[in-house]
Order: structure tokens, then sequence, then C-alpha cells
């Protein structure tokens, strides 16, 4: 594949300062401009260099160089951001909405706030080279006018002694929306229940905004959080139960469910075009609409935490979050409700695991008197194969002693080991291929002991 050409070009400056030397802001902004321009720098070279990108092993080592990117290559969307250039539209944005919100007030606000503009618009006209001449002067044009007309919102109407129209519905994010709404194969089946959980989250975002009207973009994202956490379980349900209609074993449908909050975490907020970033959008043009200039710069700000380049913690801290709470609720939910695992005589009786299906119930429905009976009364135990290793059992003793953790890190396998097989431990060098394979071996004893008793290990 050959490398691409990309025209991207640093400009000289963001413009002249706007404000006299004896004003204080004239200060601020020669900061705040080194800043952007630094920003604009890091990112122009770092497109240019993408531009050398043919295949996964050159992304990687690009990406040594700029870590805010997707881990995973992909050609298509490489190619898209060489093309568009939308990356530097998305950081003039910000740029644009900082220099406003930081510097504009008082009634000369709208002169100087389209002072700044024009000369941004200027400097991102330069940014951008010699890409597609007729699509690429539209769309500047378009983002020129949208910012002349959103810096009326930065100027207070009484303090000008005049009367602001308010802004068009800013039409940008529809098309994002429209796709989000597309089904992906995974929820092809319940396609209906999600559309019917997409317009319910953004009935229930815009509402939130409309009582809260968080001035942070901070004060947003936690107001809007739990709204996608409804969306999360209602999506996480509804496929579930749909699955489960159709009769499967016990063991698949645990492997379907792992697959299932994966595929919800990622239709919530993997990338721009999933839901949440979505909805802040659409939130941005009510905000617009409603003139909520702090809501609308929150949004703006919210939104732009998932472009690809952003260091902002906001989309990381909520696949957290909803990892974390589908995998310890909801899925324990579903698969109570999975029929009884049928096994061979060899390894379980059909009364042992009508036990096993028992105490997961118990525990997923929080009913502790049930839990606490079948943990005093537990199946007994028929012997399986070879016999245990003396190793394992100090491997599972020592798991229970430390607390159970259900992330296997290397210090905690490290620990295991040392405790298991202290002179291997001893031998095998850190960092060396000999240390590697005594952690493989007590993260299977430890795996093992997770799939024997889910519901334990869960909790």
């Amino acid at each position: 594949m050959a490398a691409r050409e990309a025209q991207f070009a640093v400009p000289h400056s963001l413009g002249e300062n706007p404000f006299p030397e004896a004003d204080t802001r004239h200060a601020q902004w020669e900061q705040f401009s080194a800043a952007s321009m630094q920003r604009v720098e890091r990112l122009v070279h770092g497109l240019l260099e993408l531009s050398t990108v043919i295949d996964a092993a050159s992304y990687s080592e690009w990406r040594t160089r700029y870590q805010d990117a997707p881990i995973a290559y992909d050609s298509d969307r490489v190619a898209s951001w060489l093309s568009t250039g939308r990356q530097i539209f998305k950081l003039f944005d910000k740029v644009a909405g900082g220099a406003l919100d930081m510097l504009v007030r008082g009634p000369e606000g709208l002169k100087l706030a389209q002072m700044i503009i024009e000369d941004l618009a200027a400097s991102l006209r330069v940014a951008i080279g010699s890409c597609d001449e007729s699509a690429m002067s539209t769309r500047l044009t378009r983002w020129r006018e949208s910012w002349l007309e959103r810096a009326q919102l930065y100027v207070s109407p009484q303090s000008a002694g005049e009367s602001v129209p308010p802004a068009p519905l800013d039409k940008w994010f529809l098309p994002d929306a429209e796709a989000a709404s597309y089904a992906p194969s995974f929820f092809r089946s319940v396609k209906s229940q999600r559309l019917q959980a997409i317009a319910t989250l953004r009935r229930e975002m815009t509402d939130t905004c409309e009582k809260a009207r968080p001035k942070t973009t901070d004060d947003l994202y936690r107001e809007l959080v739990p709204a996608m956490v409804r969306y999360a379980e209602d999506l996480f349900s509804a496929a579930s139960d749909e699955r489960l209609q159709r009769g499967l074993q016990p063991r698949s449908y645990e492997r379907w469910l792992d697959k299932c909050e994966s595929a919800v975490i990622s239709d919530c907020c993997e990338d721009m075009g999933s839901q949440f970033p979505t909805a802040v959008g659409l939130l941005s043009q009510f905000a617009n609409e409603r003139q909520m200039p702090e809501t609308f710069r929150s949004a703006i700000g919210l939104w732009g935490a998932w472009n690809p380049f952003s260091s902002a913690p906001f989309r990381d801290e909520l696949k957290n979050y909803l990892r974390v709470h589908l995998r310890t609720q909801t899925r324990l939910r579903w698969l109570a409700k999975a029929p009884p695992r049928v096994v061979n005589a060899g390894r379980h009786s059909q009364k042992e695991s009508g036990e096993i299906h028992s105490r997961l119930a118990a525990e997923s429905n929080r009913d502790v008197t049930a839990a606490a009976k079948l943990s005093k009364n537990p199946a007994p135990e028929k012997p399986r194969g070879a016999p245990r290793k003396p190793e394992a059992d100090k491997t599972r003793v020592h798991w229970e002693t430390i607390g159970k953790p259900m992330k296997l890190t290397a210090k905690v396998c490290d620990a295991l080991a040392e405790h298991s097989y202290p002179d291997e431990y001893a031998k095998a060098k850190l960092r060396t291929p000999a240390r590697k394979r005594l952690r493989d071996r007590v993260s299977q004893q430890v795996r093992r002991l997770m799939i024997k008793a889910p519901a334990s290990a869960a909790t």
C-alpha cells in the first residue's frame, strides 16, 4: 500500500492580538495563543507523519509518539482523517470556544469575537492546506458563519444594549445522530427496543439539561451519566432476553453475555459515532436554541472529549463505570435466569448443577438468607480426573487470603507464584520467559477457580 499524500501546514499564528496593550486581556491572549499554537503544530505534524503510515506496524510505531490515538489500526479511519481534515476542524472548534469563553465580555465583546473568529478562520484555511478545494472551502465557510453566530451567545443582550436574535439550530450533529440510530449487526434482532432506548436516552438528557443547567463540563458529565447507565441496562436486558429465548446452553449463554457486555459498551461510548457523544452533540443544539451559553459551551467541551487526539478522561471513565455496573449487577441477573447447567455425571450430578444455579440466583437477587443456607450445605465435590497438585491448593488458599482479586495483574500473579512455587520463583528472574511461564501457570489455576464458582468471584 502506497503512502498517502497530505497537504496540511502549520499557520504562522492565530492572528494579531485584538486587545490593546493596556488591557489585561492582551497578555492573556498572548499566553492562550502560544498554548493553542503548540497544539495545532503537534496535530499538523502528527497528521503529516500519519500520511506515511501504510500498515499496522508503521501505525504502531507512529502511535508511540501520539498515544492519544486509537490503539487499533484502521486504514479507512486513517484515510478519513487525512482526506477530510476533521481533526483540525475539531481542534479549532475548541480553540474558538476557549478564546470566546475566556476573553470576550462587555459591550464591545461582539466586535472582538468577530475579529477573533475571522483570524482563526484564516489560520484554519492555512492549516487544512490543499485538501479538496471545493469541499474544504464550503466547510470552512460554514465553520466561519457558524462561529460568528455562536459569538452572539457570549455577549449579554442587556450589556450590549440591543436584542441579540437566537442563533439558528446547528445541524452539524444531525448526520451523526442518524448514523447512531442504525443498529449494528450484534443488535439487529432487538432493533426496535434499541431505537426506543435511544429516544428515551436523548429525552432524559434534554430534560436533565433543562432542569440542572450545568455550567461546567464536569457538572454536565455527572448529570448525564445516570441516563447513560439506564440506556446500557435496557439494551443489555433486551439483547439478553432475546438470546435466552433461543434456548442456548448455559455455557454458551455465559460466553455470549461477555460478548454482549463489550458490544453494549462500544455502542454507548466507544467513539464519536456512539450514543453518548452523539446525544451530547444534540444537547448542544438544544442549549443553543434555549439561549443557555454556559451549558452550550459545556456540551461542546464534553463532546470534544471523544476526539481521538483528546486527553480528556471522560471516555475511559465512562467505559470503566459501565463495565463494572454491567458485570456486577445486570449480567448476574440475566445469568441467574439461564436454565441449570446439565453436565456429565463424572463432573457433577444433576442435583449439584441445580444447586449451583440456585446459589447464583439467590446471590444475584440479593437473597442473603437463601444464599447463606446454600453456603452452609454445599454439594459434595466428587473426584475428577487426576488428583489436584498441592501447589494448586496453595494457590487457591493464598488467592482467597488476599481477597480473591478478579484482575490478575503481574503483581498479583507474582505474589501467588512466590507462595505456591517458592523454588521456581527464586530462580525465575524478572522480565524473563521463565517468570512469564510461572505467571501463566498460577493465572490458569485461578481462572479455573473463577469458572468453578462464578458467583463468588463476581462478588
